[in-house]
């Protein structure tokens, strides 16, 4: 699928949850027939992607989510190659300027997953990890310092970077102080 875009936006949803591409030949249009070019890839935790963008055009063989297989953009034009079998190249042409072409750019390599949000001058919040949890092995009972070495239970785990709730370990695992710092390696990668 190819067209001609006359318009190119880009936005970023909150502190960098989401971001959008949207290629348009006509702005804004009601003509469900004029050629457009949707991508949008989410970064909130509670609602993963599995490194996937939401694609949708004019051109219903090209509406879903996919994994972009190649992206090439520059000043003029974009490829992709969606991760699939057939109907799987998108060509839009355009023309824009240098500081909309440095925003865009940047929203498209973290779509495509070439660069994470943080690596693109994203300030990434720190990490705070609230556990509540019972002690095994000890005399102290239940939220206590988990610092020492002695065995846990947890009974819940509050991982927050920001306002971005993220995924931590499931009620009742049992371990000691590497089972904390296990869940602390893990989402110090996200």
């Amino acid at each position: 699928m190819q067209f001609h875009a006359n318009y190119v936006s880009v936005s970023v949803e909150g502190d960098g949850d989401g971001y959008q591409a949207m290629f348009e030949a006509e702005y804004e249009s009601e003509d469900m027939d004029s050629p457009y070019l949707l991508i949008q890839r989410q970064f909130e935790i509670d609602e993963p992607d599995d490194g996937r963008c939401y694609i949708e055009t004019h051109d219903e063989k090209y509406v879903g989510h996919f994994h972009l297989r190649r992206v090439e953009f520059t000043p003029n034009q974009l490829w992709i190659e969606l991760d699939r079998a057939s109907d799987n190249l998108i060509h839009v042409t355009f023309s824009i300027e240098n500081p909309e072409f440095e925003e865009a750019s940047r929203a498209i390599k973290i779509m495509s997953g070439e660069i994470q949000p943080d690596d693109a001058g994203v300030q990434s919040e720190p990490l705070i990890l609230t556990v509540t949890a019972d002690i095994v092995d000890g005399q102290a009972g239940p939220e206590s310092d988990i610092k020492s070495p002695q065995r846990i239970t947890v009974r819940r785990i509050r991982a927050t970077r920001g306002r971005r709730v993220l995924p931590a370990a499931p009620r009742g695992m049992t371990g000691n102080m590497p089972l904390v710092s296990r869940i602390l390696r893990q989402h110090n990668a996200t």
